[in-house]
């Protein structure tokens, strides 16, 4: 019997599925998925990791509370030369963390 993995649903398991992504695969700039390196940007670990697809959909709740801690738009963030992939790893299972801390009835 094949068995299957359930999606993350909640904003903490997506960001938390979205950080172990850019870690494994790398961290892409200016496109959701490099195709050429397997690399994934912010925005598009997230929805891959929600929809299993980097073009299936927004991930509308965690993508405004990332905004909403960061003060810029998660592409703006990501695409920042100077940030590093192990920053944007640390900071997505950080802001996991918090988002546990202030909405601890989602888990």
């Amino acid at each position: 019997m094949a068995t299957t993995t359930a999606r993350p649903t909640t904003v903490p398991e997506i960001l938390e599925c979205a950080a172990d992504l850019i870690e494994k695969r790398g961290l892409a700039r200016r496109t959701f998925f490099d195709s050429r390196k397997g690399s994934f940007c912010t925005v598009g670990a997230m929805r891959q990791c929600a929809h299993g697809d980097v073009f299936g959909g927004p991930c509308w709740e965690a993508e405004k509370f990332l905004f909403d801690q960061l003060g810029v738009s998660v592409v703006k963030w990501n695409d920042n030369p100077n940030r590093r992939k192990s920053t944007i790893v640390r900071a997505l299972r950080r802001f996991a963390k918090k988002y546990r801390g202030l909405h601890p009835e989602e888990g």
